[in-house]
């Protein structure tokens, strides 16, 4: 008897999967099943759709590829390799920090071949950003686009020299936005993407499907080096920021509020702690004080330090802030004034 109803549920289970699969893959299904070919129709449109985002890709790696170019580096450590993208015709280029950090000469290929040696221009250690310089003219700029544009599920691309394989194309989707906590760079708000990103892919470009940069390929998350699908790139709206500050030889100025925060260990409350307001600061003036939960600055609730940070850091030195300050259950709200942050 239990040997009956044992193979009478594997039985039913079986039915109901195959009742499953039918139905979700309807009318190629039902063909199969009663031994006919799919309707033409169907098939021709998935084709359709399949060469029409063939087409897509090929149109952004055309677009894209001459505004990419491949990185060597020498140092006492060795030979580096990396990627950067063009972003003048007379020869600033972007990339990472780590991909030239320490090193005594910079060499540069373009897309066309064309070999370089390559100036520092400026760094920001706090974005893993850096400007380099090339003397070449009528060199091909990259398109920067909006990355508070893009959605998690959206194509991208990424072009880059992995393992000195200069002009490689992968493709995949935003696997999500805002990541931090990876320990790549002091303000990270990194862009997730499952677009293979291997050793010799930092600092080049993350592309949406209209060949516009929304981020700079900055690292991975793997327990081998080697891609594993979790790969991250720095959103444009940051790198845009950068760059500009460091293209005409300035410091990348950031504000600065002078407290030091923790998380709040209530999942119920939005907000961070403060753990510490420092002595003739922003915070102090404003009548911050040890304990205060700060919910919101300017409207945008901080759920996180590492939130909390990037948004003041945001703002300029000498730009007003309104706080929303939760203190022994009352809301208050402050102003602050904020100062450059220190640099590293």
């Amino acid at each position: 008897m239990e040997m009956g109803d044992s193979r009478q549920h594997r039985t039913r289970a079986a039915l109901a999967t195959i009742t499953v699969v039918v139905g979700m893959t309807g009318a190629n299904a039902s063909a199969v099943a009663e031994g006919r070919a799919p309707p033409t129709n169907t098939v021709s449109a998935d084709l359709s759709y399949a060469r029409a985002l063939s087409r897509a890709f090929r149109e952004v790696a055309r677009r894209a590829s001459p505004s990419v170019v491949a990185i060597t580096t020498t140092s006492a450590r060795g030979h580096g390799e990396g990627t950067g993208v063009i972003l003048s015709k007379d020869g600033m280029i972007v990339t990472n920090n780590h991909v030239i950090a320490g090193s005594n000469e910079i060499s540069v290929q373009l897309a066309d071949g064309r070999e370089f040696r390559a100036v520092h221009v400026g760094i920001d250690r706090e974005s893993d950003l850096a400007v380099i310089r090339i003397s070449a003219t009528e060199l091909t700029p990259a398109l920067f686009g909006d990355s508070n544009d893009i959605q998690t599920g959206d194509w991208v691309l990424a072009i880059g020299s992995p393992f000195g394989l200069e002009q490689t194309v992968t493709a995949g989707i935003v696997s999500a936005k805002g990541r931090d906590g990876m320990g790549l760079s002091t303000f990270e708000e990194y862009i997730q993407t499952d677009a293979a990103i291997n050793p010799g892919n930092s600092g080049g470009p993350l592309l949406d499907l209209d060949g516009k940069v929304i981020g700079i390929n900055s690292g991975i998350a793997s327990a081998t080096g080697g891609s594993s699908g979790v790969g991250f790139a720095i959103p444009s709206h940051v790198v845009t920021r950068v760059v500009d500050a460091l293209a005409k030889g300035k410091v990348v100025q950031r504000g600065w509020l002078g407290v030091s925060m923790r998380p709040i260990r209530d999942n119920a409350t939005d907000g961070v702690l403060i753990a510490a307001v420092g002595a003739d600061t922003p915070a102090y003036r404003a009548g911050l004080q040890r304990g205060d939960i700060v919910v919101s600055v300017d409207g945008d609730v901080a759920k996180t330090p590492a939130q909390f940070m990037r948004a003041i850091a945001s703002h300029a030195p000498q730009t007003p802030i309104t706080l929303e300050v939760m203190r022994a259950g009352q809301l208050l709200t402050t102003t602050a004034t904020l100062e450059a942050r220190p640099l590293p």
